[in-house]
């Protein structure tokens, strides 16, 4: 029987992409996303990888999706849950442009059945556009 795991790339947290003429406040994780690999996903075999791009506000009361992409769409609900069931503290840094806040944090995930899974090195992402809910 295969185990089921679900491997978030904790080891790099967050990429982010600064403006260039402005330092972005400090993002703490304060729980990290936990990914549930879908059923379906599972009874088919399948693996995958996304990528969710989102901005916090608030201080990290808020997280607003901004985008996500899937190796396969049976992954995006799952990807996106995570990470608006993420816990983050923003604190504010001398000269950030907007108070309490962050954006383009782009999250990446695997979803493996096994150990040994590979995904491709340039794996090509599908839009989740139609089915996110933020």
């Amino acid at each position: 029987m295969k185990r089921v795991i679900v491997l978030a790339l904790l080891a790099l947290p967050f990429m982010a992409v600064a403006e260039p003429d402005f330092p972005t406040n400090k993002t703490e994780v304060l729980e990290p996303p936990q990914p549930v690999f879908p059923m379906v996903a599972a009874m088919l075999g399948v693996s995958g990888y996304c990528e969710v791009r989102f901005s916090v506000r608030d201080y990290g009361d808020t997280i607003k999706i901004e985008d996500a992409a899937c190796t396969s769409p049976i992954f995006c609900d799952a990807a996106v849950n995570a990470i608006m069931k993420t816990k983050l503290k923003i604190t504010d840094v001398e000269g950030a442009k907007y108070p309490g806040r962050r954006d383009n944090i782009m999250y990446p995930m695997n979803f493996m059945l096994n150990y040994d899974a590979q995904l491709p090195d340039d794996p090509e992402l599908l839009s989740c556009a139609a089915g996110l809910t933020s």
